[in-house]
């Protein structure tokens, strides 16, 4: 019990974000690339060098494509690459096109970048952490209903499956926003426990946590999205066809069976509300 509560517990307060930051080896299983010994100047360099160079401009197939094809232990030159290419989609998006149709259906995450620790496989909220390995996550977001659920398939016997789901707003300003409030869950697609996220409002109330979660989409194709959240976290989701959903539920019951879960840390801030993210030392 002890252990299910630990798991549990950190869960809740990740999905508080409005996203579950977990990733995945190339479109289905758990990756998070690893960028500890990526440093500022690097990183700026990465930056300035995608900018000057059109010639080797980025398209989401490409970063896709690349980051599939990563070992389990990325070398500096090319963590400092999938950094560049994901600049470059968010450098080149105009978000005046940007379309909520487009966030409608299921997506599976391939990549986070997690800004609050330096350990490999983690992901935090609110001071707690929360493990990667071994986990498939899936979201999916209704539109028209103004509904969103994350759901992730473990290889732990007693959770091998956590969803939860809960309504959406999307605000006129910034038009790329969506603000997220879940309210039901399920473990293992039968037990309700829903009534946590009435204790994590109670514990809001008296000022643990932010009272408004929030995602910001960067970046959005027909194929793949990037996001970041209000804690700081970016996320690289790729959409499910038809075509990929039985593939998807081949690699949900192979979870944890391969590969390694890579941990990926880089410190971000948010200058304004509604203006761009940049990197940051705190």
């Amino acid at each position: 019990m002890r252990h299910i509560l630990r798991t549990i517990v950190p869960f809740y307060l990740v999905t508080s974000q409005g996203f579950h930051p977990h990733a995945f080896i190339g479109p289905h299983k758990t990756r998070c690339v690893s960028f500890k010994s990526f440093t500022s100047s690097s990183f700026a360099l990465s930056a300035e060098s995608s900018q000057q160079s059109s010639s080797s401009s980025s398209s989401s197939s490409d970063l896709l494509s690349y980051v599939s094809s990563v070992t389990s232990s990325p070398s500096s030159s090319e963590s400092s690459k999938i950094l560049s290419k994901i600049i470059l989609l968010e450098e080149s998006y105009d978000s005046t096109t940007f379309d909520p149709k487009l966030l409608d259906g299921p997506w599976l995450l391939n990549f986070v970048i997690n800004p609050d620790k330096n350990t490999q496989g983690d992901v935090s909220a609110a001071g707690l952490t929360f493990p990667t390995e071994g986990q498939v996550t899936t979201q999916t977001i209704d539109v028209r209903n103004l509904r969103i659920s994350n759901r992730i398939t473990t290889s732990n016997p007693l959770l091998s499956t956590i969803e939860v789901g809960g309504t959406i707003s999307l605000p006129p300003s910034p038009p790329t926003r969506a603000i997220v409030s879940f309210d039901t869950s399920t473990l293992n697609d039968f037990l309700n426990i829903s009534f946590l996220f009435t204790l994590i409002d109670i514990m809001r109330s008296f000022g643990f946590f932010k009272a408004e979660s929030w995602v910001d989409t960067s970046y959005i194709d027909e194929t793949c999205r990037i996001a970041r959240g209000n804690k700081g976290s970016v996320f690289l989701l790729t959409k499910v066809n038809e075509n990929r959903e039985e593939n998807v539920k081949d690699k949900m019951v192979e979870v944890g069976s391969k590969g390694e879960a890579r941990g990926a840390t880089k410190n971000w801030k948010k200058t304004e509300p509604t203006e761009h993210w940049c990197k940051g030392s705190n």
